[in-house]
């Protein structure tokens, strides 16, 4: 779970400090689940196109996980405590800690969208 609160943090000072968002938390929060949500989905696509295992209703409700990792993330991350205590852990990480953190959170992302983009084709090459 620490990896997810530097990845919360990390993405809510993006938006802070260059993207001089309005709601940088919200956004944050956004940004999380959806990345959350398309990975559990690209692992169910996996587990369906390469075993045959189905999941009907996450084909149905495909919006679903991120909407409930939306909440769920809202909901952890929405007091203030919890936010003071991961900048309070972050601001006490060595700077390697951090070079390794901001290089895992960045191929973390890569790998997200190379995965996002694989359930896009899929799902195209399904509809076709």
């Amino acid at each position: 779970m620490k990896f997810f609160d530097y990845v919360f943090y990390k993405m809510k000072w993006w938006n802070t400090k260059i993207v001089l968002d309005f709601s940088p938390f919200l956004s944050a929060i956004i940004i999380l689940a959806v990345f959350q949500g398309f990975n559990i989905l690209f692992i169910l696509n996996c587990l369906k196109y390469y075993w045959g295992y189905s999941f009907s209703i996450i084909d149905k409700y495909f919006l679903g996980l991120p909407i409930i990792f939306f909440i769920v993330n809202l909901l952890y991350y929405r007091p203030s405590v919890k936010q003071s205590n991961i900048d309070n852990w972050v601001l006490s990480l060595t700077k390697k800690s951090q070079k390794i953190y901001n290089l895992l959170v960045i191929l973390y992302f890569i790998v997200s969208l190379i995965l996002l983009i694989w359930i896009g084709y899929a799902i195209r090459q399904q509809n076709i």
